[in-house]
């Protein structure tokens, strides 16, 4: 073990190595299947609440932008095209009203991500495919950024390469690969800064230092979480250089506290980081915790929390469930519940063999990486109440220090490093069940229109698919809300050009709007409808109730209804 340990230290470099030949053909065709899964079906899925919000912010408005602009469509027959119209690049915005909307109204969100969606949208088009492809193509960063963590952190090419494919075919990193997010470019930031750091800490290079300090900045202006992941790095620093905190004098035999090299450079490089986020800060301090959405501040028992753990935690490895269910009914149902107790088997044990068998080194980095996330967003949840930790992509540093647990895991293993009452063999059939499960679940995902982290609008598809099989339809909808609004806009992503949409505040019917064959109302309020049936004006035909949800409010429960 020790040996192991060594040798890794005296590694002056890394190379992209092919898998090891009794490998190879698993790891390159599991690694094709996870390149193909990121970029089939990007326009299949519903095109959501979040990702909408995400597109007017890259277009260069704000929501409440948009909601006053809107407002001068209010009663007029418009087109598909014309509510697209602040979610796309113009000459009316540029780059710097970006990051002024971002600034002045979204500080929670730096603005990194949304100038790239932008300049990609200018350069490639706004098709949802496009706006989508560009997560696909930073997501496919990821590997080499983990080949190059766990390269630092084994000094194995197989260990490399077993968490390169972890990462390809992962549900949980499959769904942000495919959405207009800044999410996978944060998995990819965190991961380069990781890898960095460790490269930095075994060469005492400048230059490593620096390639540290620019890469936590970039990860801060991707997410500001980033701030966890440089106090993860700063306690794995600490409790490596411990030893070398204390100088000891060989004359008069007494020990006295000195700042570590190691530990200098980092702090140095950490605070030009921050001097460099600084700007950034400022607004952060400004942001209006009563605004943040109620779904942030409700309060969950324990006992919900832990649903939602034991079920999200799992997903970074199997998720076969083929539609949005409820918390509860993932928990009991057998597609998700025999996976799940597998895997957290499996993520229970890595954590005990990473305690008890692994070097040091490695069992600090990884358990730094994986508690600091978690236990920051965990305890205000048990303390304060909320449901912070039940926000999976917040965990996204947690998620890969688990994943790395696996690779530590299953590399010593079926490496025969250690030896283990269980033949290397079972082992090698634990990974391919492991691998089985992510491939099936992204087949499943592949296929899907919807997911549970679309849960917003996974309604969307049966609303659209009723509109669009109806000839000369008008969709009326009201607009009292930035929310409603966007999530009308999100709805429109699935119906097609050829239907007309009004918008109005106070839902009325026109003797001209009998010349439509088919007339739609979204979430018209039950007393209108009730006066209309009185009055025998028009028939009242209701086509779709959405079911309510443990994660959604009255706000996201859409119904539809046709008048004849």
């Amino acid at each position: 073990m020790n040996q192991s340990n060594s040798n890794r230290l005296i590694v002056r470099g890394w190379r992209w190595h092919l898998p090891p030949k009794p490998w190879r053909f698993l790891f390159i065709t599991v690694l094709v299947i996870g390149i193909f899964f990121r970029f089939v079906n990007l326009d299949r899925k519903v095109y959501w609440l979040d990702e909408v919000i995400n597109s007017i912010h890259s277009a260069g408005y704000s929501k409440e932008d948009v909601v006053e602009r809107v407002i001068a469509w209010k009663d007029k027959n418009i087109t598909i095209s014309d509510l697209h119209k602040y979610q796309y690049p113009n000459l009316e915005t540029n780059s710097l009203d970006v990051i002024r909307v971002l600034a002045t109204t979204e500080p929670q969100s730096p603005p990194l991500y949304y100038l790239f969606s932008r300049w990609w949208t200018q350069l490639f088009g706004s098709s949802v495919n496009v706006q989508r492809s560009l997560s696909a193509f930073i997501s496919l960063l990821a590997f080499p950024s983990m080949y190059w963590l766990c390269w630092e952190l084994f000094g194995s090419s197989l260990a490399a390469w077993i968490g390169v494919i972890l990462i390809a075919i992962s549900p949980f990193h499959l769904i942000y690969a495919q959405e207009v997010r800044m999410y996978v470019l944060w998995t990819v930031t965190i991961l380069v800064s990781s890898a960095s750091l460790l490269r930095a800490t075994r060469l005492q290079r400048k230059r490593d230092w620096v390639i540290y300090a620019v890469s936590l900045t970039i990860s801060l202006y991707t997410f500001p979480l980033s701030i966890l992941v440089a106090l993860a790095h700063g306690i794995y620093v600490a409790i490596a250089e411990v030893p070398n905190f204390f100088k000891r004098n060989t004359r008069s035999r007494k020990t006295s506290l000195q700042i570590s090299k190691t530990f200098l450079n980092y702090f140095i490089a950490s605070i030009v980081s921050i001097v460099a986020y600084a700007p950034w800060i400022v607004f952060l301090f400004q942001i209006d915790e009563t605004k943040m959405g109620a779904w942030r501040q409700s309060i969950l028992t324990f006992s919900d929390l832990l649903k939602y753990w034991l079920i999200q935690t799992s997903h970074i490895f199997a998720d076969i469930n083929p539609e949005y269910r409820t918390v509860i009914e993932k928990l009991y149902d057998p597609l998700n519940f025999y996976p799940m107790i597998f895997i957290w088997a499996i993520v229970l044990y890595s954590l005990y063999f990473l305690i008890r068998n692994s070097p040091k080194s490695i069992g600090t980095f990884i358990l730094s990486l994986t508690l600091t996330t978690a236990l920051a967003l965990v305890l205000p949840d048990l303390i304060l109440g909320g449901r912070r930790s039940t926000v999976t992509r917040y965990l996204i540093p947690c998620y890969i220090g688990i994943e790395l647990c696996i690779v530590n895991l299953i590399y010593y293993r079926i490496a025969g490093r250690i030896t283990t009452i269980l033949p290397k063999k079972i082992w090698q059939y634990m990974f391919a069940v492991i691998l089985s499960l992510g491939i099936i679940s992204c087949s499943i995902i592949y296929t899907s229109q919807s997911w549970s982290n679309k849960f917003f609008n996974y309604q969307n598809v049966p609303i659209a698919a009723v509109i669009n099989n109806a000839e000369n339809a008008l969709f009326i909808s009201n607009f009292d809300s930035a929310t409603k609004l966007a999530n009308l806009i999100s709805i429109s992503h699935s119906i097609k050009s050829k239907v007309t949409i009004r918008l109005s505040d106070k839902l009325y019917l026109r003797k001209s709007d009998r010349n439509f064959k088919n007339i739609f109302l979204l979430n018209p309020p039950y007393e209108w409808l009730n006066s209309i049936e009185k009055k025998n004006e028009f028939e009242v035909e209701k086509i779709y109730r959405g079911k309510a949800s443990d994660d959604t409010t009255s706000e996201f429960n859409f119904s539809l209804v046709r008048i004849l």
